[in-house]
C-alpha cells in the first residue's frame, strides 16, 4: 500500500517519466477506474428498474448514480496534474509535450463521458 500512495505522489508531482505517467497511469488505469464506475453505475439502473428487493434502492437510485459517475474524478484530475507536470521535464521535445497535454486532455474528457 505504501508503495501505491509512494507512486501516487509521484504521480501527482510529475516525478513519473512522461511514458509511464501518460500510458500506464493516465490510459491504463484510467480506463479500467472509469469503466468500473460505469459498470457500478449500470448495476445502480438494473437494480432499480426490478421490484422486490431493490425497492429500497429507487429512490436513491439519482444520486447514486451521480455519486458513482462522479467517482472517479479525483483520479482523473490526478492523471491530468501528473501527465501535465511530467510533460514538463527537461528533455522531452515540445511537440511530444504538447502532444501528451493535448491527449490527456481528451482523454479526461472522454471519461467524464464514460
Amino acid at each position: 500500500m505504501r508503495c501505491l500512495v509512494s507512486r501516487l505522489k509521484a504521480l501527482g508531482s510529475g516525478q513519473l517519466p512522461l511514458r509511464e505517467a501518460f500510458w500506464d497511469w493516465a490510459v491504463f488505469w484510467g480506463l479500467l477506474i472509469n469503466l468500473a464506475g460505469s459498470a457500478l453505475s449500470l448495476a445502480v439502473i438494473v437494480l432499480s428498474r426490478h421490484t422486490g428487493a431493490a425497492e429500497a434502492i429507487k429512490p436513491l437510485a439519482p444520486v447514486l448514480l451521480l455519486a458513482l459517475h462522479l467517482l472517479p474524478l479525483p483520479y482523473n484530475l490526478l492523471f491530468v496534474v501528473g501527465v501535465w507536470r511530467s510533460a514538463g521535464h527537461a528533455g522531452i521535445p515540445p511537440v511530444v509535450a504538447g502532444a501528451a497535454r493535448l491527449a490527456v486532455i481528451a482523454l479526461f474528457s472522454l471519461f467524464l463521458v464514460i
